[in-house]
């Protein structure tokens, strides 16, 4: 690999090598991975879930921090916008520890956007979307640095009725006409699909379910080993709220949630209720039973067939999204014939 850049309005906005960004997932982005990414060049940004504490957050970002080795990357945080109301002092937290972002995904965040101006000026608040509205809203009525353009594809928390990646980024763009880098997310697994946000006119991708499947991922092993073994990511992934039930996580009802397909919403889609698995789901959370428990992944889980560090992953993603690009290019120009894919 020679890990090439690409130079985009989100690398140069953040002061990054590399236009991705890793999707700040509940129970796989912790320290660990954080760093991994920012080591890398990529922007790493650090979940804060549902139950963490303040101290979790600082001690997690200092861990991530210490652990950086360049200047190449940087260092955020990602909120679960309704699950933060009520739990300001987690943003109070990040605000402390000067992160480079702050993300916000799922419910409103209007309150936090003069508190973080206010307090940490240098900071850039993303926001993730998944309607053209809620760009512009974003874009025009609150003056945010970055949109997140989620598509279906998405694997975890996603709008129960959006356009595709394909679709909504181009929309997106039109209708906000390049003020902010708008990135793309949902089923990115490797170059190809950097190379084609890039064209579709965003200014990189966010990356969830293969980094997942990196060591550095806290995601249990269990789980991982579930990724690999998946293959035809959009018939073997499902869109339900069956497990938030489960979970007795109160989300807003626009929402669901993408998983590998298992046991339990097979049976739910048989006619079974959620009621009805939450003994055998409880026992399962003791046991780390993965044929009854979540393992969130977006349609581009079959292309996930390895677990390799995060640095590999980016990197590969990166010479391959290059490559893509040269026999793009030479495509609409005779003197670049010469260059052929390889991947």
């Amino acid at each position: 690999m020679t890990m090439v850049t690409l130079s985009t309005d989100l690398t140069q906005l953040m002061s990054i090598r590399h236009p991705i960004v890793l999707a700040p997932m509940a129970g796989v982005s912790h320290a660990s991975l954080v760093s991994a990414v920012a080591n890398a060049g990529g922007l790493g940004l650090l979940a804060c879930g549902y139950s963490a504490e303040p101290e979790w957050v600082r001690k997690q970002l200092r861990v991530a921090s210490a652990s950086v080795e360049n200047e190449e990357g940087a260092i955020g945080v990602g909120f679960i916008t309704w699950a933060l109301k009520g739990k300001e002092e987690l943003l109070d937290a990040a605000l402390e520890m000067n992160v480079a972002a702050i993300w916000f995904s799922f419910g409103d965040y209007s309150p936090y956007i003069d508190t973080i101006r206010a307090r940490s000026p240098k900071t850039k608040i993303i926001v993730q979307v998944q309607t053209v509205a809620q760009a512009i809203t974003a874009v025009e009525g609150y003056g945010i640095d970055i949109l997140v353009a989620q598509g279906s594809e998405s694997g975890g928390h996603g709008r129960k009725n959006n356009g595709s990646v394909f679709s909504l980024v181009p929309e997106i763009m039109d209708a906000t006409a390049g003020r902010v880098p708008v990135l793309a997310a949902g089923g990115v697994t490797d170059g190809r699909h950097l190379a084609s946000a890039i064209m579709l006119g965003a200014s990189g991708v966010v990356v969830g379910t293969r980094l997942c499947a990196t060591p550095e991922s806290a995601m249990h092993p269990k789980a991982k080993a579930k990724l690999l073994e998946t293959t035809d990511g959009g018939v073997s992934t499902v869109r339900a709220t069956v497990f938030d039930q489960l979970r007795r996580l109160e989300w807003p009802p626009e929402y669901d949630f993408r998983t590998l397909r298992n046991e339990v919403t097979d049976t739910i889609e048989s006619g079974l209720t959620p009621a009805s698995w939450q003994t055998a789901y409880d026992h399962a959370v003791k046991q780390q039973d993965y044929s009854v428990l979540p393992v969130p992944a977006g349609q581009g889980v079959g292309m996930v067939r390895h677990i390799s560090p995060a640095r590999e992953v980016i990197g590969r993603m990166m010479d391959d999204a290059k490559l893509c690009l040269d026999v793009g290019a030479a495509m609409v120009d005779s003197r670049r014939t010469h260059i052929k894919s390889s991947l």
